[in-house]
């Protein structure tokens, strides 16, 4: 009997130790929680406090920012950018592409053709540039060839006009088309324009030229 009881006191005791093993812990826990909880609801209001700072015109909103310290961040603002991000993600290029109006350039291409001047749209050509002319020179040329190669044809010819009509808006090679008119030592020619564009060092260049 005496070994029954022993037995009883000695379960007991391990139970006991047991129960305040977990309540210590999760004591513990539950503390820490209601700092967390606190130490939020502080940093709420003197966000809040700050703000209403700045809307009465007290103090400056970069100066509230170093109160707050260079490590955190206004959590409105940056749910909103997040919000956005996600609405609306950006495409792969889209923010690069949109530094120059490609566009732009056609038109100065399409202009300087029309006068013979190539000078008007040379500045715009890439490191190499790929021309085919009908009844000139074709290949790649650096710059500076494309240049002499391009000024030399219309040297020839008379523009009797130039016309885009086509214009392809792709991300990495936009391009434009169109038909031109020459008057070569008397006689009518009808051409067509092929104008390619590559996006090199954050800029739109003209890459290819051709007229056939």
């Amino acid at each position: 009997m005496r070994t029954k009881e022993r037995y009883g006191l000695t379960l007991a005791g391990a139970i006991l130790s047991l129960g305040l093993a977990l309540v210590v812990p999760l004591d513990s826990w539950t503390q820490e929680s209601q700092r967390d909880r606190r130490a939020r609801t502080d940093r709420v209001q003197e966000d809040r406090r700050g703000d209403d700072r700045v809307r009465q015109g007290k103090v400056k909103r970069d100066e509230v920012s170093r109160e707050r310290g260079s490590g955190r961040q206004d959590s409105d603002t940056r749910s909103a950018q997040e919000g956005l991000q996600r609405v609306n993600p950006p495409r792969q290029g889209e923010e690069r592409h949109s530094q120059q109006n490609y566009k732009g350039i056609f038109s100065s291409v399409q202009q300087g053709l029309s006068v013979g001047n190539i000078t008007s749209f040379s500045q715009h050509f890439g490191p190499q540039v790929s021309v085919n002319l009908r009844g000139g020179e074709s290949g790649s040329y650096s710059a500076n060839q494309a240049y002499y190669v391009l000024e030399n044809y219309l040297r020839t010819r008379k523009v009797l006009y130039v016309d885009f009509t086509t214009l392809g808006e792709s991300e990495s090679n936009p391009y434009a088309t169109g038909s031109a008119g020459f008057s070569v030592k008397g006689n009518r020619e009808l051409l067509q324009v092929y104008v390619s564009l590559s996006y090199l060092e954050d800029r739109w260049v003209i890459t290819q030229i051709n007229i056939y």
